[in-house]
């Protein structure tokens, strides 16, 4: 009983901790002027941006049930628990932390001949870190060595494309690629571990539109979900073993407002997948003025 009633409080907890994070994931700056706080979340914990009191808005590390454990002025852009550390991911660099949120070490992503080349998101697989570097592709990292191991870009590729989000199906890595130029290549690229590239599946842009800068993704229930610009994106494994255009199934959540008008609500941020449920951060509507607000809510899958 003592075991049951521990596990509703945490989830309580929990929920009223991400209730908080997505409420503060969009905040109004006055002038018809917002600022966007995406959170990005990866097993119990999360990384926001947040006003700090003394000093300022700041990037924080948090477990789900709200506990503070780091702060720094950098853009944290993911992060991973290994162990008892959590693997930051920043710009240019690589943070490792303990579980009590003190600072180990850190190592410099090296540095790329790319415009652009900062880290976006990361996977584990086994012991290494896959780190999906826009316009610079793909970059391997070993945890049992501290350094990185090899670089892939995606030149090979016709009319380039920039890893935007990368996940493991449990044989491949899944880059989710934004266009680079115009009538680029935007879609998914499969590559192995040693970071050659097996196949690439475009997005049908003339019924999907592209992969935008920023999408956010997750490998679950043996399907590809993306956060792309807000819309919530999925691809069977099945659709991404073609090489023809694919066009995704799309996950919305229709808003009824007054007088029959709706809105669909736009993801801001990570997801979390669980069971049956999709939850997150999404913005919408509220009120007579229709203010622009975040707010937690959950989909079914």
């Amino acid at each position: 009983m003592f075991l049951l009633m521990s596990l509703i409080l945490s989830l309580s907890t929990q929920a009223q901790h991400l209730e908080k994070v997505c409420r503060e994931a969009y905040l109004p700056l006055g002038g018809g002027y917002y600022q966007n706080n995406p959170p990005v979340i990866q097993d119990n914990y999360l990384a926001r941006r947040t006003r700090v009191q003394e000093r300022g808005m700041s990037y924080v590390v948090e477990t789900l049930a709200g506990q503070r454990l780091y702060q720094t002025p950098e853009r944290i852009y993911d992060l991973i628990a290994i162990d008892d550390h959590l693997v930051l991911l920043m710009g240019f660099k690589l943070s490792i932390i303990n579980l009590q949120g003190q600072l180990i070490t850190e190592f410099a992503l090296n540095a790329l001949p790319y415009g652009d080349s900062h880290g976006r998101s990361m996977v584990r697989v086994d012991r290494h870190l896959y780190i999906a570097r826009g316009e610079a592709g793909v970059s391997a990292f070993s945890i049992d060595e501290m350094k990185m191991v090899w670089d892939a870009d995606l030149r090979d590729i016709e009319k380039g494309g920039a890893a935007e989000a990368i996940v493991f199906d449990g044989q491949h890595l899944r880059l989710v690629a934004a266009t680079t130029q115009e009538f680029g290549f935007t879609g998914i690229v499969t590559m192995d571990l040693s970071g050659k590239i097996l196949q690439t599946t475009p997005y049908d842009n003339r019924r999907s539109g592209v992969i935008g800068v920023g999408a956010r993704a997750r490998w679950f229930n043996d399907s590809l979900f993306i956060n792309n610009l807000g819309w919530v994106h999925i691809f069977t494994r099945a659709q991404l073993a073609q090489t023809r255009s694919v066009r995704p199934r799309w996950l919305a959540h229709q808003i009824i407002e007054a007088n029959n008008r709706y809105h669909y609500m736009m993801l801001t941020g990570d997801m979390i997948l669980a069971g049956d449920k999709l939850l997150g951060c999404g913005l919408t509507y509220e009120g007579a003025a229709r203010e622009r607000v975040s707010r937690l809510f959950e989909l079914n899958i």
